[in-house]
């Protein structure tokens, strides 16, 4: 028998190889991809929807909270209910602007999303289903223009599942967590002065920031102010704050008076109170 040389022996062996890799990419390419992710491009939030509008309400399922931000005629505004009665608010405040602009631009820009599970029974994987998640509902006067629920995140993806009202799928895609929220705080106009009472963010950051919103009752005569301060924006709409010690914080009790008599009925519907600390109190004095 004729003996193969070394060379040719591995020459041989790397051609076999070849092959028979060759082979089994050949055998994968074939087989049906029907475990693969699904990706496409798309929107979480309908553009059409968008000048439509009015209201956007989210609720953390598991907890039963729920927090509404509302248009009226002229500005934006946060309300939390009565968990006993959903027609009584509790709390209206001021909306942020800048955050409420960026969820929706989140929502309405194109993303990849991609398909996790088509079966009702892996729901709760994700952290969806009837007592669990995040609801996002958007509403034109009062009826459901979109009703979303998001999961839990995937902090390593840094992706979250959301499926459709009456929908099975359920998809994932990059969307801040940070805003599916019911922290009232969070949803707060962070100015002492409010943009909508400004109509400047320049100006209302120079009137410093407000603390953590709280309840605070000043109706009693036990809870009636210490001090009230009062500040002019430059458009003529005036910022009042009604002023509680307590410990070393201070309660604020805000309330707005607009320059234009036509928009009072808009600056009257607030009820809200937040903290501040010494050295903010100190600077509203200057």
């Amino acid at each position: 028998m004729k003996k193969i040389s070394t060379k040719k022996g591995i020459i041989i062996f790397y051609v076999i190889d070849f092959i028979l890799l060759a082979i089994i990419a050949g055998v994968i390419s074939l087989l049906p991809k029907k475990n693969s992710p699904k990706s496409k491009d798309s929107v979480i939030l309908n553009t059409k929807y968008l000048s439509q509008i009015d209201e956007f309400q989210i609720t953390d399922l598991s907890t039963g909270e729920s927090i509404s931000l509302k248009k009226n005629d002229i500005f934006w505004y946060g309300t939390v209910n009565e968990k006993n009665d959903i027609e009584k608010e509790k709390e209206v405040f001021p909306c942020d602007m800048e955050r409420l602009s960026l969820l929706i631009e989140e929502l309405s820009e194109i993303k990849k999303i991609t398909l996790l599970t088509s079966s009702r029974e892996f729901h709760s994987a994700y952290g969806i289903s009837s007592d669990e998640g995040i609801c996002l509902q958007a509403k034109q006067n009062g009826n459901i223009l979109t009703y979303i629920t998001f999961g839990k995140e995937d902090t390593f993806k840094q992706k979250i599942p959301f499926k459709m009202e009456n929908q099975d799928k359920i998809y994932d895609a990059a969307v801040p967590g940070t805003y599916l929220t019911t922290d009232r705080s969070f949803w707060c106009d962070p100015y002492i002065q409010p943009v909508f009472i400004t109509g400047n963010q320049e100006e209302s950051e120079r009137s410093l920031r407000r603390g953590r919103l709280t309840e605070a009752d000043f109706s009693s005569k036990e809870q009636n102010p210490d001090s009230i301060l009062r500040y002019t924006a430059e458009n003529g709409n005036m910022t009042t704050l009604y002023i509680k010690k307590q410990d070393d914080t201070y309660l604020i009790r805000p309330s707005f008076t607009a320059y234009s008599t036509e928009k009072q009925k808009y600056f009257s519907i607030f009820n809200y109170s937040y903290r501040i600390s010494q050295t903010t109190y100190n600077g509203l004095k200057k």
